[in-house]
């Protein structure tokens, strides 16, 4: 064999030795390679090629419908609107808009007058108003007896005053009539209920009168503890403010009634003389379970 043969044959044999040492590296593994093959959910895919790696139902998008939720670890969950919701034990979302132009789904429990208004809404043409209420009660106005019992995420309710108000609120209830929770106006001052036999506390001034202001309570029943947001829809303030259940018991239905409905004599009383009595003059719109 001539000199320049020899070199070529061995040259091509140090090639084929580098490549096999390279490929046993590689089958042995090794690097930053090892850790970023994972499959967390074990579901046979590597958790960087797996859409949802928490989920071994899921490992692409195609398989997320657009009306799925996405959970805090990762995972996607389909929601079925329609069936009942076996965390509250009620058919989730319930709503009260008043397009039908009559009270439903409450019920009206005194002689207050409240009657469907095209005057103002939240949404729609139609809300609810009393206009006028001269002998104070200690029951709720209007009653909303729901399908079932439950401890949902949300409630969300609207409501509108005029400057003749005295005050109104929205209290949620258990089967034993106590208020798990609630709040509305004082005039207008926004209230929310803090302690059982009291009437509700003001926690914040409010904007004025004449304008729609929200409130959602966000529950979080583990901890016993609820975000109250306030928004007025005029003027765009918010304001939230956290307060503990009165009762962790299931609601069993919403009622509209005084700020001082279940306050005692000995109760404490943020209203004033003039303030004693239900709703006098205001609207409610929008009311919604979720």
């Amino acid at each position: 064999m001539d000199d320049a043969r020899r070199r070529r044959v061995l040259r091509l044999g140090g090639v084929t030795l580098l490549s096999g040492l390279a490929g046993c590296s590689a089958l042995r593994g090794g690097g930053d390679d090892e850790n970023n093959i994972q499959d967390t959910d074990g579901d046979g895919v590597i958790d960087s090629e797996d859409y949802a790696p928490r989920d071994p139902e899921i490992q692409r998008r195609e398989q997320v419908e657009n009306d799925s939720s996405q959970t805090e670890d990762g995972s996607q969950t389909e929601t079925e609107p329609d069936e009942p919701d076996t965390a509250t034990g009620l058919n989730l979302p319930l709503r009260a808009g008043f397009e039908d132009q009559t009270v439903a789904p409450f019920e009206q429990v005194n002689d207050a007058n409240w009657e469907p208004s095209s005057a103002t809404a939240h949404d729609g043409e139609y809300s609810i108003r009393i206009q006028s209420q001269t002998t104070p009660n200690t029951d709720p106005d209007l009653r909303w007896e729901l399908p079932g019992t439950g401890r949902p995420d949300r409630i969300r309710f609207h409501f509108y005053e005029y400057d003749n108000q005295q005050n109104g609120a929205i209290a949620f209830l258990n089967e034993d009539e106590e208020i798990v929770s609630g709040g509305g106006t004082n005039s207008p001052e926004w209230t929310v209920w803090r302690r059982a036999g009291a009437s509700g506390e003001n926690w914040y001034q409010g904007d004025g009168f004449e304008r729609w202001v929200r409130f959602t309570f966000d529950f979080d029943w583990e901890r016993s503890e609820i975000m109250l947001t306030g928004e007025d829809l005029a003027s765009g303030t918010t304001r939230q403010t956290i307060v503990h259940f009165l009762t962790q018991d299931p609601i069993s239905s919403v009622v509209i009634a005084s700020n001082n409905f279940q306050a005692g004599n000995s109760g404490y009383n943020v209203a004033s003389g003039s303030n004693q009595g239900n709703p006098k003059s205001m609207h409610f719109d929008e009311i919604e379970i979720l």
